[in-house]
């Protein structure tokens, strides 16, 4: 009896070690599938981080019209290389990341597929009244005003990227565009479109410059135009082109958000300058510049308060002169409350700004004022005196705005995780 009790406990330590063996071994491979597949899953998202850095980096490149690829360029410990190919409007861009010290043979590959849209403007200029050239401007783009246009001293237009170099005004009145001394179509195919008066009758009335022209008529005076040769007249136009037009910006910037707030008026100088440093500065009681460094990097100032109760006289004014020909400032600048005594947005000295502008009622440009990029004012007007360049950009609203639009799309088309890497 004591030999079978000394048999069967040793079957059942036999069978009890077994079994813990069996087990300590199934752990054991279930620990090491899941240490492989954490390897894995790190490696393939690693993979996966790298090829979005890809595309980001493209996409900055695009936002500069930089089209070409991007050879394999190192990423944490990976790689990742980037194609373009323009299918207008869109590119499709393909970033394939790395995970490996290896270019060529990595551990994992990820390639990411997407479909990037750069967003296009309206026009270099787009007013809800009136606008007014003094003296000498060079217009690079389109013009749209639905009260009207008037030119003194010296003008010239130009066809910039998509844009013809035409001038679109809504008014039905007479002298809807006005011309004061020489005013120059300088590239060919343009044209002066109003639903102003025709002197010969309610048609649309299309033409040629006229060398004698009627006061009366809604381009006056046509002999003021010094290449009549490049540009057609078109009187009585009621197509989409002289459709008067309420203000879409080309922001969304009703989702504007801030990122910094400033419920005071502020000024900067050289000595005490504004860093954007990528950001949106909201100023509620507007903001001042005086000094060709007072403002640094890169971002928005935006204004909406109530200026007149701090007694203020312009939503944003530049007392003197920013930047130069070889450094535009990027800075967008919008103002979209606020009661000003005299402007949303004025310039008073040489100012040279990339970038995208926009004002509820009004902004006035003195002395040399350039700008790459779009202006908007909804319902207001825009005076721009002495010498004016205007260059439509498709780049306008470089940066990102939280919240709401940008000035770059993305769609995903696909991504594909390959493995192994191949």
């Amino acid at each position: 009896m004591e030999q079978n009790n000394k048999g069967t406990a040793l079957i059942f330590f036999i069978t009890v070690n077994s079994f813990l063996l069996i087990l300590w071994l199934s752990l054991m491979k279930i620990n090491s599938y899941q240490s492989r597949y954490s390897v894995h899953k790190y490696k393939k998202i690693q993979s996966l981080y790298t090829a979005e850095a890809g595309l980001q980096h493209k996409m900055s490149e695009l936002l500069y019209g930089n089209t070409a690829w991007i050879q394999p360029t190192a990423f944490e410990r990976g790689y990742y290389r980037v194609s373009v190919i323009d299918e207008d409007p869109y590119y499709i861009v393909s970033s394939t990341g790395t995970w490996g010290k290896e270019v060529f043979s990595p551990e994992k590959k990820t390639v990411l597929v997407s479909r990037v849209m750069i967003k296009r403007a309206g026009g270099v200029l787009r007013v809800g009244r009136g606008l007014s050239f003094q003296n000498i401007a060079h217009i690079y783009g389109d013009l749209y005003s639905n009260e009207g246009l008037v030119t003194q001293n010296e003008i010239h237009i130009y066809a910039k990227g998509d844009q013809a170099g035409s001038i679109f005004v809504a008014a039905d009145t007479a002298q809807a565009v006005k011309f004061q001394n020489n005013v120059y179509f300088e590239t060919g195919g343009q044209f002066v479109r109003t639903r102003g008066n025709s002197f010969l009758g309610e048609s649309p009335y299309e033409h040629a410059p006229l060398p004698v022209d009627g006061e009366f008529s809604g381009v006056y005076n046509e002999a003021m135009i010094a290449t009549p040769g490049n540009v057609t007249i078109v009187e009585r136009d009621n197509s989409e082109y002289t459709e008067p037009f309420d203000l879409i910006p080309l922001y969304d910037i009703d989702n504007l958000s801030a990122d910094v707030v400033y419920w005071e008026r502020q000024s900067f100088t050289d000595s005490s300058p504004l860093s954007l440093d990528g950001k949106v500065h909201l100023f509620k009681g507007g903001v001042d510049f005086s000094g060709a460094a007072a403002l640094t990097g890169q971002g928005t100032v935006w204004v909406d308060g109530e200026g007149d109760a701090q007694g203020a006289k312009d939503g944003v004014k530049f007392q003197s002169q920013l930047g130069d020909t070889d450094d535009y400032r990027r800075v967008n600048i919008i103002v979209t409350g606020g009661t000003w005594e005299e402007e949303d947005i004025k310039f008073q000295d040489a100012v040279y700004i990339e970038g995208y502008i926009y004002a509820e009622q009004s902004i006035a440009a003195q002395n040399e004022f350039r700008l790459r990029g779009a202006i908007e004012i909804k319902s207001g007007d825009g005076l721009f005196q002495n010498e004016v360049h205007l260059e439509y950009s498709n780049l306008i609203g470089f940066l990102p705005i939280e919240g709401g639009e940008t000035n770059i799309a993305v769609n995903y088309v696909s991504w594909t995780e390959m493995s192994p890497a191949r």
